[in-house]
């Protein structure tokens, strides 16, 4: 009964010591572009998908935002006006794009101006009307 008891108890800290491995590892966290999206999207019924493109920036020290890609986006969206807003984690806006979808194959690469660091945006709102 004793070799049971230590058995599940080793297990245990076994099970234990893998979790705070693994949570150490990183990965997305709050602080990584793209942890909250929301798209509002009345031309889309399947969901649009969201990535970021980065470039090194001198003056800031630090990589920053470039362009946000938008993928998966139904055709019906294409011509139709969008509006962008970068956000940080208190949930002010950082920045905020607008213009005319032009998909291509499903896809549109929206620029941003410089200045915007990747460390800042923690959340990405993009509504399509028209």
């Amino acid at each position: 009964m004793k070799r049971i008891i230590l058995a599940s108890g080793a297990g245990l800290l076994a099970v234990g010591a893998i979790s705070v491995s693994a949570a150490s590892l990183g990965g997305i966290t709050s602080k990584s572009v793209g942890v909250d999206s929301q798209v509002i999207a009345p031309c889309d019924s399947n969901g649009i998908n969201s990535s970021y493109g980065y470039g090194y920036s001198a003056s800031l020290g630090t990589y920053e935002v470039t362009s946000v890609q938008l993928s998966n986006v139904d055709a019906a969206c294409s011509g139709l006006s969008y509006s962008l807003t970068l956000a940080d984690d208190a949930k002010e806006s950082i920045g905020v794009q607008s213009g005319v979808l032009n998909l291509t194959s499903g896809s549109t690469s929206i620029t941003i101006p410089s200045g915007t660091s990747g460390k800042a945006v923690t959340r990405v709102a993009v509504a399509i009307s028209g």
